[in-house]
């Protein structure tokens, strides 16, 4: 069953030397998830160390999301002068030292501060690691591997509070956490910055041969709107997910229940890909995906408040959600070379989507009631859809290159 399958194929993939070259960026997306995730389950020991109330520790989040849009934007920049993966590690840096700090007594304004160093770290790494394996690895190994480092970061997320809630139930506080964490960012930076790697003259030159043009503004765009609509759906259904079965009285364990199978099925989903992914079309697998999230966003509508039911449809929900945005980045560099600046683009508007989509479902459901929260999910991937259909049908049709000049030939 297993060679039926192509597992064995696969296991021996995973040991064999096509992972090598991209595994240390896989560390970085690891802790990528890491730092993303701390604040969520840290923020009652944070609030209680700071003195703050709810909506004042909520500053941290807005503070990490902007701190994502200017990190994506200045990586995007700093990508040609310095390299990918120095780009990685000075972000592990910054995200080490910020982590090392957290649990020293300080000002909300110091948490804050924090909390904008944490979102410019992971804009830097978001950037850089999609970048360096878009161009690490060939074309028909680019979905599975994106996949790859994505399903990293979904590690890291779930490691990330499984971690902080083991420190917190042993000694009470958020130091041993904290510590591992930041020794671990350090660690991966530092074989990012000093470890060599395959085919480093050629790696090099790839690093630093961005075209001095990228594609029309316009086109990049179209395509930030589509991972801006992505990020804000996923961050959304799976931020108030667990406010959703309070809302519909499902009983206390619900929330913490519906929240982790929405994660696991996440997780599925990208292992999927992982497994299968060299094999499908990019634009098929985002076709299936934006459509199938819209149907499952209505059906979570429509389940109601039946807690089986709405359990297996937001695992369901996660695994069909996960493909899209490593799927968008290889269905992009199809066409247009991910290189730094156009990586930025995108991971610019991933952050616009968390600024901007989870605050509006959260001001909805607290004017409509809980089933806001469905519907407005089912909407934006609707909007992905269409998105989708304008991003095949123009943004990415580029025009022919103009043809070289031809010498002028006379009497000899």
């Amino acid at each position: 069953m297993v060679h039926a399958f192509g597992l064995e194929r696969w296991l021996v993939e995973l040991r064999s030397r096509r992972w090598r070259p991209i595994a240390p960026y896989f560390g970085a997306f690891l802790g990528l998830g890491v730092a993303l995730s701390f604040f969520g389950p840290a923020l009652p020991a944070l609030r209680a160390q700071t003195g703050s109330t709810v909506g004042e520790i909520g500053l941290v989040f807005s503070a990490q999301s902007l701190g994502g849009l200017i990190g994506s934007v200045v990586a995007g920049r700093l990508y040609r002068r310095v390299g990918g993966r120095r780009l990685l590690a000075f972000a592990l840096v910054a995200l080490a030292g910020a982590m090392a700090l957290m649990p020293v007594p300080s000002e909300l304004v110091v948490l804050i501060g924090l909390g904008g160093v944490t979102g410019f770290g992971a804009g830097s790494i978001d950037v850089g690691g999609n970048t360096k394996v878009s161009s690490a690895v060939p074309p028909h190994a680019l979905l599975s591997s994106l996949n790859a480092l994505h399903m990293s970061f979904a590690v890291g997320a779930l490691l990330g509070p499984l971690i902080v809630g083991l420190s917190q139930a042993t000694t009470d506080v958020l130091w041993p956490a904290c510590a591992v964490f930041a020794v671990g960012m350090l660690t991966i930076g530092t074989v990012l910055f000093s470890g060599d790697q395959e085919g480093s003259a050629l790696q090099a030159a790839i690093d630093h041969a961005e075209p001095a043009q990228p594609p029309a503004r316009w086109r990049l765009a179209v395509v930030a709107f589509f991972f801006l609509l992505y990020v804000g759906l996923e961050i959304g259904f799976a931020g108030f997910l667990a406010t959703y079965s309070d809302e519909l009285q499902l009983g206390a364990e619900w929330p913490t229940v519906l929240t982790v199978g929405f994660w696991a099925g996440f997780l599925i989903g990208r292992l999927f890909m992982v497994w299968r992914g060299d094999g499908l079309d990019t634009g098929r697998v985002l076709w299936v995906s934006v459509i199938g999230a819209t149907v499952l966003a209505s059906a979570v509508a429509l389940v109601g408040a039946r807690p089986v039911p709405l359990l297996v449809v937001s695992v369901l929900f996660g695994a069909v959600i996960a493909p899209q945005f490593p799927t968008m980045l290889a269905h992009l560099h199809r066409v247009v070379p991910l290189t730094g600046v156009v990586t930025a683009w995108c991971i610019a508007g991933s952050a616009l989507g968390g600024l901007i989509l989870p605050p509006t479902i959260g001001a909805l459901v607290d004017t409509m009631g809980a089933p806001a929260l469905p519907w407005t999910v089912a909407v934006a991937s609707a909007g992905s859809a269409a998105v989708l259909f304008v991003i095949d049908r123009w943004a990415l049709v580029l025009p022919p290159p103009e043809p070289p000049p031809v010498a002028a030939t006379g009497p000899v």
